[in-house]
């Protein structure tokens, strides 16, 4: 927020007017974030396509639970890429299996 020429707050174009007159100062990157990550960006499109590609069903033999997230077959850290044919969709349980690491989150 800037302050004007009189000393008051004055909002930004299109922010909202908080009660009693003043104004507050809206975060507005946090309506297109998730974990700090733009959801509008190249990987949640590569994410969404592979959850299309699955048909939201978790692709773990033997598992018919929905897919609520988006595996790297290769890993990143082993030269594996953000391509759709290295990712695969897994339910929360099966992809907390495979990475030990993430047992216990709460998302």
């Amino acid at each position: 927020m800037s302050r004007g020429s009189s000393g008051g707050a004055q909002r930004a174009r299109g922010a909202p007017k908080a009660h009693g007159g003043t104004y507050r100062r809206m975060n507005w990157s946090a309506y297109n974030t998730v974990g700090g990550q733009e959801k509008r960006g190249a990987w949640y499109e590569l994410r969404e396509a592979a959850l299309r590609r699955c048909g939201g069903q978790c692709q773990s033999p033997g598992c018919s639970a929905k897919a609520q997230e988006v595996h790297h077959i290769v890993p990143l850290s082993r030269g594996g890429r953000n391509i759709l044919s290295n990712l695969m969709c897994l339910c929360k349980t099966c992809h907390d299996r495979r990475h030990t690491h993430l047992r216990g989150r709460s998302h």
